[in-house]
């Protein structure tokens, strides 16, 4: 194993961080986190208190999941996840959904009783990121077109979280093209690899490697 990481299954973050760490093979010792059981030894490398966090093997420390993914992706890329690393046009899409769509998202899955104005606020800047997403899509399968690659998994975890608070709201504004990568994305093995339920870490527990996790053992999109 190479360092620690310290995640939490269902977080969107983490989601995407340990999509590029098993794309790439990276095999951290996999510490499943409780939130509101944070372990210190996962504060005392990032006092933030959120996942998730790597550990490196040299020591370095990862506190943000699109600084893991560049990480893992850096020490292999045979899949070709970085073709797109240095796009504009998806850089700017991922910082909307890392900002603006997140803080909707909350907003939306939190809203005491449907709140009509939280909703109609939130629905808003979820359709404007939908159609951003169809842009960038340009009539391909992927946001990283004929393929998956980084900007389709940072992204997809959000999406996912968006539509599972009612499907039938997300369908409402989807562009169909999007709906149809949504779906591609949640029936990938990418995907479901790294969804495994692990029990939560405790200090003392026999180290658990994270490839050990994975639900499924192959490089297939």
């Amino acid at each position: 194993m190479s360092g620690t990481l310290y995640t939490f299954r269902r977080c969107p973050y983490a989601i995407r961080a340990r999509m590029a760490l098993a794309v790439a093979r990276v095999n951290p010792e996999h510490r499943e986190v409780v939130l509101r059981h944070k372990p210190p030894q996962m504060l005392a490398l990032s006092a933030k208190g959120t996942v998730p966090v790597l550990k490196t093997s040299d020591g370095t420390i990862l506190a943000e999941s699109f600084d893991i993914m560049r990480y893992a992706l850096a020490i292999d890329d045979s899949q070709g996840w970085l073709r797109h690393e240095t796009c504009t046009e998806r850089g700017a899409l991922l910082e909307f959904n890392d900002g603006p769509f997140k803080t909707a998202l909350d907003r939306y899955k939190y809203a005491p009783d449907d709140d009509p104005e939280v909703l109609a606020l939130s629905m808003a800047v979820a359709a404007d990121m939908l159609q951003r997403i169809d842009r960038v899509m340009a009539g391909h399968p992927y946001i990283d077109h004929e393929t998956m690659g980084l900007f389709d998994a940072a992204i997809f975890p959000f999406i996912r979280q968006f539509a599972g608070v009612d499907r039938s709201r997300f369908e409402a504004i989807a562009p169909p093209r999007v709906a149809a990568w949504l779906d591609a994305m949640l029936a990938s093995a990418r995907f479901k690899t790294v969804m495994a339920k692990v029990a939560p870490w405790c200090a003392g527990d026999e180290p658990l490697s994270f490839l050990d996790t994975l639900v499924h053992d192959h490089h297939s999109n």
